[in-house]
């Protein structure tokens, strides 16, 4: 597999949880901080989170990108932070510009500023499925925390590496509701014993907003579903771009939206659809991942790659949760390792209007 790190990067304001603190502090069998942030674009929100663990000493690379230690008592020396490779360190940049080289410290300076912080901000770190039993968690574990530009636009972005071949495309749907989905699968790290494992993952490509009277938008959807209806039975490999839908999506206000009695007034001239509108119309609530564009870059430059593997191989890379496994378990496993995420960019992207 190549290196490709699945990361998101979220514009938008600060939802700090009502009904849980913004950090907890646990003093069981090891000391242990953690945060839960929510950032929202009006009624679409996505939960982001850190965690870490105090320990004695920190593992982490330096800017050769080799594998040293540091003493935890020496995390705070600016002289011993700049050591470190900018990729394994944790940004926060919001009044002022913070570098530090564990989440704990990041969290408790985020504790500090986070409350009374106006505006909005822009989060970005590694996207991360976690297997419990029969289900699947996502988390978006915080890297970097940045005040977005006066003029960047909301948007819920993320970047997966994708698994799937021809048969994983489902259309079934697509007349009634303008949905394609994609049951393809992400690559994750699993620890030592397992190395990588691929995830299910589920995606969705909504072909309800093209006109295909208009050019423009015929063009944009032939070129996604070129990447998408792939013809290959064994799997593709494939970088996409997508934004996650959490929430209750605007409605546009038509006569659906009325009662019987205002649609009866406005047909007969004493109303208009207008003067029944009341705010913002919201639909019922989605939580989707949206393929929004193929990641033409690197090993994808020219579309969709082979995968490497046959039929049999994708089979036994599938994870396979062990039945008396638990959530523990899964989750020291899973966050053993930091070292291959990359340093993500400060800036928010603008995705456009059509996702």
């Amino acid at each position: 597999m190549a290196n490709y790190t699945n990361k998101f990067n979220f514009c938008g304001e600060i939802m700090i949880p009502k009904r849980s603190p913004l950090v907890k502090r646990e003093h069981k069998n090891s000391d242990m901080i953690s945060m839960n942030l929510g950032i929202k674009n009006g009624a679409n929100c996505v939960f982001v989170t850190a965690k870490e663990f105090k320990n004695s000493v920190i593992k982490t690379r330096n800017n050769d990108n080799e594998p040293i230690e540091i003493d935890w008592n020496d995390r705070l020396d600016e002289d011993v932070i700049k050591t470190v490779r900018p990729g394994n360190r944790y940004v926060v940049d919001l009044n002022e510009r913070k570098e530090f080289i564990t989440q704990w410290d990041m969290i408790e300076y985020l504790e500090t500023i986070l409350p009374s912080y106006e505006g909005k901000i822009v989060v970005s770190g590694r996207f991360v499925k976690r297997p419990y039993k029969d289900r699947f968690f996502d988390e978006f574990q915080v890297r970097n925390v940045y005040a977005a530009d006066a003029n960047a636009k909301p948007r819920f972005k993320l970047n997966l590496e994708l698994y799937y071949n021809k048969d994983s495309v489902d259309t079934s749907n697509v007349k009634e509701d303008g949905k394609i989905y994609l049951n393809a699968y992400v690559p994750m790290w699993m620890g030592s014993e397992e190395g990588v494992k691929l995830m299910p993952q589920t995606l969705v490509f909504n072909t309800a907003i093209y006109d295909m009277e208009n050019p423009m938008h015929k063009t944009q959807y032939e070129l996604k579903m070129h990447e998408l209806m792939v013809k290959s039975k064994t799997p593709v490999r494939m970088g996409w771009e997508l934004v996650v839908i959490n929430g209750a999506e605007e409605k546009e206000f038509d006569e659906s939206c009325l009662t019987e009695l205002q649609r009866k007034y406005v047909e007969a001239g004493l109303k208009t659809l207008e003067d029944y509108k009341r705010g913002q119309v919201l639909g019922e609530r989605v939580k989707e991942y949206r393929l929004f564009l193929p990641d033409l870059t690197g090993d994808f430059a020219n579309g969709c790659v082979d995968s490497g593997y046959t039929a049999k191989e994708f089979e036994e890379a599938i994870y396979v949760p062990s039945r008396d496994e638990s959530f523990a378990d899964v989750e020291k496993n899973t966050s053993k390792s930091n070292d291959s995420v990359a340093h993500e960019e400060k800036d928010a992207v603008g995705l456009g209007d059509l996702f």
